[in-house]
Formats: C-alpha cells, sequence, structure tokens
C-alpha cells in the first residue's frame, strides 16, 4: 500500500478586529443630542410699549436717551422684552448717563445713538454691555442690534449678539393662519397693463391680458 498523504492543516485566521469598521445604531454616531443655538437665531420681541415710547421720544429729542426693561426668557430661544423704568438721566449728543439706581429685576437697557450708528461704540462694550444681561440699540426708528450675556459659571459669561429684532405692533405670528389657506392657483396673473389705443385697461383672459378690451 502506498503511504498516506498528509493534509495539510488548515488554520483559520479571524478577521483582526482593527480592520473592522464601526456602525453606529440607525448611522447616528454623531447624533449627540445637544440642542445647539446660534446667535442669529435668538428672537427679541419687543412689547409695543417700549417700541412706541422709543420712536415717541426720537420725534422730541436730539440727544441720546436710555431705559431699562424686563427680559422674559419663558419662550426661549424667542426673549420677550417688557416693562419700563425711566430714570431721570443725562444725556448729549454723544452720551446718556442715568442718575437712578434701577430696580434689580429690570435687566434689560435700552439707549438710542442719535447719529444714525447702527453698531455699539467701544464705550457702550464698557459701560452698558459688559453690565447688563441684555443691551439693546434703539436708532433710526428700530431696534437694530442687541448682545445677550450667557452665564457659563460663577462670573464668566458668553457675550453673543443679534440683530434678529421686531416689535409687537409689527409682529403677528401667521404661520397658523398660513397653514389653512390651500393654493390652488393654476397660472400666475401679472399686473394688469393699460391699453393706450381704446384708453382702458386690458382685460385678463386667465391666461394673459388681452389686447383690446372687451
Amino acid at each position: 500500500m502506498g503511504k498516506k498523504k498528509k493534509r495539510k492543516k488548515i488554520e483559520k485566521r479571524e478577521e483582526s478586529k482593527e480592520t473592522e469598521t464601526y456602525k453606529g445604531d440607525d448611522d447616528n454616531i454623531w447624533d449627540s443630542g445637544l440642542n445647539i443655538i446660534k446667535g442669529q437665531d435668538i428672537h427679541i420681541l419687543v412689547s409695543e410699549e417700549i417700541s412706541r415710547l422709543c420712536k415717541a421720544l426720537e420725534q422730541r429729542v436730539d440727544t441720546e436717551f436710555m431705559l431699562y426693561a424686563k427680559a422674559d426668557f419663558r419662550t426661549f430661544p424667542t426673549i420677550t422684552i417688557q416693562d419700563i423704568f425711566f430714570p431721570e438721566q443725562e444725556a448729549s449728543y454723544a452720551y446718556v448717563k442715568s442718575l437712578e439706581k434701577k430696580p434689580d429685576e429690570f435687566n434689560v437697557v435700552i439707549h438710542r445713538h442719535p447719529h444714525g450708528n447702527t453698531q455699539f461704540s467701544a464705550t457702550d462694550d464698557e459701560f452698558l454691555n459688559n453690565n447688563s444681561l441684555i443691551s439693546m440699540l434703539f436708532t433710526n426708528g428700530e431696534f437694530a442690534t442687541a448682545t445677550i450675556n450667557i452665564k457659563i459659571n460663577g462670573t464668566s459669561f458668553v457675550q453673543v449678539e443679534t440683530e434678529n429684532i421686531e416689535s409687537e405692533e409689527n409682529y403677528i405670528n401667521v404661520e397658523p393662519f398660513l397653514k389653512k389657506i390651500r393654493n390652488v392657483t393654476q397660472n400666475t396673473q401679472p399686473q394688469q397693463t393699460w391699453n393706450k389705443w381704446n384708453n382702458k385697461w386690458n382685460k385678463w383672459n386667465g391666461n394673459s391680458y388681452n389686447s383690446y378690451y372687451y
């Protein structure tokens, strides 16, 4: 009988774990669940009373002026600015100074630039923006910009700036109403044209304006 051939032992190599690709559940491995809010996501809504007062004062004085208000964060990232504490103050074309101590609950300061500058000055930064929870600038009949100081820990704050400011007198949430409007328009009707030959308005026939009036 011939010699039996020895079978070669086949070693099964396990795939190295280092070469495996990690797959997270539902491909959401980078979903931390954090709610990230950026500066322009913060929406400031100013009460009608404050807005009307600032506009009325702007019509009557040519100097700066200032007032204090309260911030309501219950609907954050929308912050509602309401109530008024108007102090005795010294004011000129270039500066304003309160002569009264504000009540502690008034954590918003609003001041006006009479020269139309829509940005905070270095003085504003030092005395107003860095010492108020919220500082707002009013100029040219509107609220131009605002800074919000967000507490991190102890006495450390991060300051963000936003121009996303509206007044309640000009603001209404139309979204619930828009959802109820079903647009079934097939053609968009352009502005009506004038027929100079017949001295009449051309008539819309559903697709275009006729060149003459029936």
